[in-house]
């Protein structure tokens, strides 16, 4: 053996456990652990040193190490040569196992530990052999206990980040680890139809009866394959996992690529009756996640609830916020939560009214069961309220959250609709689809007509005040408002009139200096003897590059664009229900101005179930606005999340 092996051996003996030596580490050495790549330290490498000879007696426990391990001089010569140290590893390790079946040289490696080097020794700089070789050896076993303790720690943070240590780059320090969400079924939670309250059973759990003899209720979803044309496993189930129609099955696994544009191809659910929530699950595909859509809508010509109600069904959440609900005579706000997850839910409620926050009792805690649902009266947490805000947050298992509203003013129908979350609070928020019709005429109607005239309301949850600043978009440019700034106070939520803006179609932009979060009430009906209907609107997030919604049954509807802070285009193809998707049609805005398209019936002989939205340039925001052909019914979707790798597919515009 070598002296430069043997002095190496008598160095890293120096490592023990995890820090400085340990004498009762000797005893026993564990089964060697294969070293990973070593550090390499940024400090540029100095020219190799001649070998410096063992010293007789030189031991692990030298109390002289220890000494020396602690001096902050020679700690600070330790740091300085760990880099050089890491040099030598590798050459280090091959002597592991002979070292460690010495008595006195045994080694316990340690994942990642970049064990030092003989020529570490700031004694042998130069040319010149170093005369007391025993000194040398006890600042470089120093300098091996320094970097294993260092390195330990590494280990330590690898091992609880990821159990395994952390790989390196090719630069020789840690590379970041990219920790991967194992992809999950796309669920699509649609709320059970509009029905009439009967009156509260225990607390405020809602109890009902059968709406009217005309009302339909129509369930609509969509799937899209991936990008080349392989379908996941979808179909609608009840909230606890049980099938009701199956809608595809998973595609057999394939290596071939499509090369250019993808080869989207969707299937889809054009017509289903609901019996009550349900659920549209896209699996997975691969192990990656999968895109679905659907939207429940809803009409009636008479009765109570007559008017038209529509909703995009919902990702499962833990935190969303809903803003509109009304709880003042004669309305009807009901909270319906659902979880259709495996684990039990429990939900709290936060609630901002006018005057601030309510505290509400039995409005926290409240235990929703695996794939159960639950409905609770508004009215018997916040009374009074004609704009209530509320913040459903929850653990376990998440839930979706939409609020059944309608209106009866005497005997005449003021309209039904379903609230959806809204923007989660921020700075910003845009509310795409605000259809104004008859503004004017409803504001002169009087008493117990406040809440026909079309109202922004926004919730300021924090402790602050707000100042907000509101600009209104319309087909030719922005629109002057009444109150442009408004003053909207900590805890509360203020109602902002847009009665003074002529009819039309408006995208509507929020900037304030605290966090806030918005909605529009947009109405329809001008006479106090006759039916009217109105519709909640929603802030929501801008478009991605390719985003897939289903439209609503019945009426007349359209895709309203919205571009309130620059040029855009938006691409929009229509899906039809026999699985094709049509050639692209494109939407050019320009900067603060908003535009609309009719969505037609049917195309290429089969009706139109869906949309493929995709937008470039400035941010743009869009949503359906759908109208009865006869009567002031009226509705408006938002377009949902993507919440899978759509939105990273090429997607031409004008294809």
């Amino acid at each position: 053996m070598t002296e430069d092996n043997k002095d190496e051996r008598a160095e890293t003996g120096a490592v023990e456990g995890n820090g400085p030596e340990s004498p009762a580490s000797e005893a026993k050495a564990p089964e060697p652990v294969k070293q990973p790549e070593p550090v390499k330290q940024p400090e540029p490498a100095k020219a190799p040193e001649p070998p410096v000879a063992p010293a007789a007696g030189a031991v692990t426990g030298d109390p002289a190490t220890r000494g020396a391990a602690k001096s902050p001089a020679r700690a600070a010569k330790a740091e300085a040569r760990a880099g050089k140290a890491a040099a030598k590893a590798a050459k280090a390790e091959a002597q592991r196992e002979a070292a460690a079946k010495k008595p006195g040289k045994k080694l316990k490696a340690e994942a990642g530990v970049a064990l030092p080097a003989a020529s570490a020794s700031p004694a042998s700089e130069g040319a010149t052999p170093v005369k007391n070789p025993r000194a040398a050896r006890k600042i470089a076993k120093a300098i091996a206990a320094g970097t294993a303790g260092v390195a330990s720690i590494a280990l330590l943070g690898a091992v609880a980040a990821g159990g395994t240590a952390a790989p390196r780059s090719a630069g020789g320090q840690l590379a970041a680890v990219a920790a991967e969400v194992p992809a999950g079924d796309s669920l699509s939670v649609c709320p059970a139809a509009p029905r009439l309250l009967a009156g509260a059973g225990d607390g405020t759990d809602a109890q009902f009866r059968p709406e009217s003899s005309t009302a339909t209720t129509v369930f609509r979803g969509l799937t899209l394959s991936d990008p080349n044309g392989r379908m996941p496993a979808s179909g609608v189930q009840s909230l606890d996992g049980k099938t009701l129609q199956g809608l595809t099955k998973a595609s057999p696994k394939t290596d071939e690529g499509v090369p250019g544009l993808p080869d989207l191809k969707v299937a889809a659910i054009p017509s289903r009756t609901p019996s009550g929530p349900e659920v549209l699950r896209v699996g997975t595909l691969d192990g990656k996640d999968s895109t679905g859509a659907a939207a429940l809508s809803y009409r009636a010509a008479d009765g109570d609830l007559r008017g038209l109600a529509a909703v995009t069904c919902q990702a499962p959440s833990s935190d969303q916020w809903l803003v509109g609900a009304s709880t003042l005579v004669g309305r009807t706000s009901v909270l319906n939560l659902s979880n259709p997850s495996t684990t039990p839910a429990t939900v709290n409620l936060e609630l901002y009214g006018d005057k601030g926050q309510i505290k509400a009792p039995g409005s926290r805690g409240l235990s929703i069961g695996a794939g159960q649902s639950r409905s609770l009266v508004l009215a018997g947490l916040a009374p009074q309220q004609a704009a209530l805000a509320v913040h459903v947050s929850s653990t376990g298992g998440p839930v979706t959250a939409t609020v059944q509203q309608s209106v009866l003013r005497g005997l005449t129908p003021g309209g039904v609709d379903y609230l959806g979350p809204t923007g989660q609070p921020g700075t910003r928020q845009v509310v795409p689809g605000v259809s104004l019709k008859g503004s004017a005429a409803a504001a002169k109607l009087g008493s117990g007509f406040e809440d026909a005239e079309p109202t922004l309301a926004l919730a300021v949850p924090g402790a602050q005040d707000a100042v907000v600043q509101v600009r209104v978009y319309g087909k030719s440019g922005q629109q002057a408002l009444d109150k442009g700034v408004v003053n909207a106070p900590a805890g509360t939520v203020t109602q902002v009139p847009l009665s003074g803006l002529p009819d039309g179609e408006y995208t509507i932009a929020v900037s304030s200096d605290v966090s806030v979060t918005a909605a529009v009430r947009a109405t329809r009906g001008t006479t106090a003897k006759d039916p009217s209907d109105f519709a909640w609107v929603p802030a929501s997030a801008p478009l991605s590059t390719s985003q897939v919604m289903a439209v609503p049954v019945g009426g007349t509807s359209r895709l309203q664009f919205g571009a309130p802070s620059g040029r855009a285009e938006i691409s929009y193809r229509a899906i039809t229900a026999d699985g094709a998707i049509q050639p692209a049609a494109k939407a050019t805005l320009a900067a603060g101005t908003t535009a609309s398209v009719e969505i037609p019936a049917k195309a290429g002989g089969s009706d139109v179930v869906g949309y493929l939205l995709s937008a470039s340039g400035e941010p743009a925001y869009a949503a359906v606005v759908q109208t009865e052909d006869k009567g002031p019914g009226l509705s408006v979707l938002s377009v949902p999340v993507t919440g899978s790798g759509l939105d990273k597919l090429p997607v031409r515009l004008g294809h």
